[in-house]
């Protein structure tokens, strides 16, 4: 295995592996999260795949939220060599059962429906049994959530969302908790990661932006959530950042609502435009049918101007 190697020269002489443009950004990224050591990837997929491959070269057995991005359950299932039971994180007692042999337990917090997960709980029913911790953090980013601090091994996240939020960067990133075997460094540089100096000038930009553009999607978020409430309409929230679930929504709805001009009809979030998008696909997500709305950076009372009409209430 890779781990065992006596090869770990990771110096700058060959900037695959390593390189002093990303070096500074990683190293803030891991310090936001308190944790021992961060890297950059290509997108959150790569981040994902890299972590997994590595953590389970062979053969193991994976526990995975039942509402976990679908890419990942997918990926998971694809590769075949995984034993992967699916469970309902919110329901400790399935997972504490479900974990129990098991090399990894993953989810995303908030999940893509925006439950927020008991993350410190999971976390030590998952050590109790010997597994370790991956949690997705892309639904609220570091800003508002930091599974680091609950106890989680590792953190992936899209940094193309939030912490990007211009809808101009495709990134990811993987977070660890403590200083991790110099063999993790050494498995990403061969499997090709490589983050552009561009990509990393972009993020730093959006870091020093980072918290004004949150606490306005979180402001937005909120007054939307709201006035869907009062309105009578089933949609899901998690408290913080821009993005709301309608469930049982077609694509007719998310169509509507941008023709109305606020809204861009595009498979993203955390932006500071704002988005729409449908899913229909009961086999990817338990939901079935929904439209997710996010809430970008725009005056609030014009969203729901545009939403309220686009519901025709």
């Amino acid at each position: 295995m890779l781990r065992d190697l006596n090869i770990y020269t990771m110096d700058y002489t060959y900037l695959r592996n390593r390189n002093h443009i990303t070096d500074g950004l990683e190293a803030r990224l891991a310090s936001m999260y308190g944790a021992g050591k961060g890297f950059l990837t290509n997108s959150c997929m790569e981040a994902v795949t890299s972590l997994l491959e590595y953590l389970l070269p062979y053969r193991g057995k994976v526990v995975v939220n039942r509402d976990t991005y679908y890419e990942t359950r997918q990926w998971l299932n694809m590769v075949k060599r995984y034993t992967v039971i699916e469970v309902d994180c919110m329901d400790l007692g399935q997972v504490e059962e479900a974990v129990q042999g098991a090399d990894i337990l993953y989810f995303d917090d908030p999940s893509f429906f925006m439950d927020r997960h008991p993350v410190k709980a999971l976390v030590d029913i998952a050590h109790k049994a010997g597994a370790k911790v991956i949690v997705d953090n892309t639904v609220l980013s570091v800003y508002y959530n930091n599974p680091v601090a609950a106890g989680a091994d590792y953190v992936v996240e899209s940094y193309s969302k939030y912490l990007a939020g211009h809808g101009d960067v495709m990134a990811g990133g993987i977070v660890c908790k403590d200083e991790p075997d110099p063999s993790l460094a050494l498995f990403l540089g061969r499997r090709g990661r490589v983050v552009d100096a561009f990509t990393v000038f972009l993020l730093e930009r959006s870091l020093e932006t980072l918290q004004v553009r949150m606490e306005k999607h979180t402001e937005n978020g909120r007054y939307i959530f709201n006035k869907l409430l009062e309105a009578g309409v089933t949609c899901w929230y998690s408290g913080d950042g821009g993005c709301i679930i309608l469930p049982g929504l077609d694509e007719g709805f998310c169509d509507k609502l941008a023709a109305y001009g606020h809204f861009r009809k595009a498979p993203t979030f955390g932006t500071t435009y704002s988005t729409t998008s449908f899913v229909r696909s009961p086999e990817l997500y338990r939901v079935g049918s929904y439209a997710r709305l996010s809430c970008g950076l725009e005056d609030k009372k014009l969203l729901w101007t545009d939403i309220r009409e686009a519901l025709g209430l």
